[in-house]
């Protein structure tokens, strides 16, 4: 079942070129697989070029994804990574840091040095809440959108497969659990 690189690339520029998808890839680097993580995940860097800086996406398969998962299922990772990209996710997850800098500082402000950590643990809990509201949103967001690209089957399918591989049955701070995003789906 293992894919090479090359198929994978060509996947992930099929993908992106579609005029509903329109998503900029790094041009000389926008695939990186690695064994430092499970699963995948996208990210934009900049790049220069002729004396600009451009922002181009990238994305990041395991090496474990890579081996254990077909080339539909394949696509269906893809096709998620890049409606992160096409959605600016990765933009936007400097908001809810943004707004616990801010939060931290508004309650030391008005509380003055304070030896006790309540206000700042409330801070946090109230950070992670947030984080995790959006997060969980644009997963199915994200989901919705790959699944108008490659159909609602091989959604599925995907998340069907990843589950097994990845093996993450319950919730997690930044993800719905697997069976969540496919009841989603259906």
């Amino acid at each position: 079942m293992c894919i090479t690189t090359l198929e994978v690339m060509g996947l992930i520029n099929r993908l992106a070129a579609k005029a509903e998808m329109d998503v900029r890839l790094h041009p000389n680097n926008p695939l990186e697989i690695s064994n430092k993580f499970s699963g995948a995940k996208s990210d934009v860097r900049p790049y220069l070029s002729e004396g600009h800086v451009h922002f181009w996406g990238r994305i990041f398969i395991s090496s474990s994804l890579i081996n254990n998962l077909d080339n539909i299922a394949l696509q269906g990772v893809i096709a998620h990574e890049l409606a992160h990209l096409k959605k600016k996710h990765h933009w936007l997850y400097f908001i809810p840091d943004i707004l616990l800098f801010v939060t931290v500082v508004l309650v030391y402000s008005f509380l003055g040095q304070t030896t006790s950590f309540t206000p700042y643990f409330l801070t946090f809990a109230v950070w992670i809440f947030v984080l995790s509201f959006v997060s969980w949103h644009w997963e199915y967001q994200v989901d919705t959108l790959a699944a108008k690209h490659i159909t609602k089957e091989i959604m599925i399918f995907t998340l069907s497969r990843v589950s097994e591989i990845l093996y993450r049955p319950a919730d997690t701070i930044l993800h719905p659990s697997f069976k969540k995003r496919i009841s989603h789906l259906s």
